[in-house]
């Protein structure tokens, strides 16, 4: 097993999922072997994290999901398929702050959770903080007048590699549905389409305070 080392972004008492993804990103040899193949995340995100984790890495689904699994991922590389499951650990390690800077410019909002925004992309951790705070500005643009906790609840098809020579790059949310009504929790489903890459999804729930 792998342990994580995590940090909190922020003034956050939990870690981020960007920063899960991050951590798979930076430690993808040790996770899945070094290659120069194309690899590829769907990770769903089951509770919050508030601690360092345990990754169990299998090639074949795990028959031991319990409580313990706070995220689990599976990483796609050719006909190979890698799955990560974040378990959690008892610890009383407390892990280190770092700040986060966004970098998101909206250009257009065309309502029911969808718009068009610049992004900063010079680096995979402003690519990946960048696209989670974009779809989640357009969340806040879609309920103007209500105070709602937005929740990451998966993410599909999030390449592990990097290669937009852009600093600053447009990206075009569609909302492909969503469930529930003004007075009620609301989940989400968008598409993203940045610099050709069209189908990184993203589900959401807004929970309303």
């Amino acid at each position: 097993m792998i342990k994580s080392n995590f940090t909190l972004l922020g003034s956050r008492d939990y870690v981020h999922s960007t920063s899960i993804i991050e951590f798979i990103y930076l430690n993808r040899n040790n996770i899945i072997g070094k290659s120069n193949e194309l690899a590829w995340l769907d990770i769903k995100f089951y509770k919050i994290i508030t601690s360092n984790c345990l990754l169990e890495i299998t090639t074949k689904p795990s028959d031991n999901i319990n409580e313990d699994v706070l995220c689990e991922a599976i990483i796609r590389r050719n006909k190979s398929f890698f799955f990560v499951y974040f378990r959690s650990q008892p610890n009383n390690e407390e892990l280190k702050k770092a700040s986060v800077t966004y970098n998101v410019e909206e250009i257009d909002f065309f309502g029911q959770y969808s718009g068009d925004y610049m992004i900063k992309t010079d680096c995979y951790s402003s690519f990946i903080i960048n696209i989670v705070e974009s779809n989640k500005r357009v969340h806040l643009a879609s309920n103007p007048n209500s105070e709602v906790k937005i929740l990451n609840m998966f993410m599909k098809n999030v390449p592990l590699f990097f290669d937009l020579n852009s600093q600053w790059t447009k990206i075009k949310i569609q909302n492909i549905g969503f469930r529930g009504s003004i007075n009620e929790n609301i989940s989400t489903l968008n598409k993203l389409n940045i610099n050709g890459l069209k189908d990184i999804s993203l589900g959401y729930k807004l929970i309303r305070n």
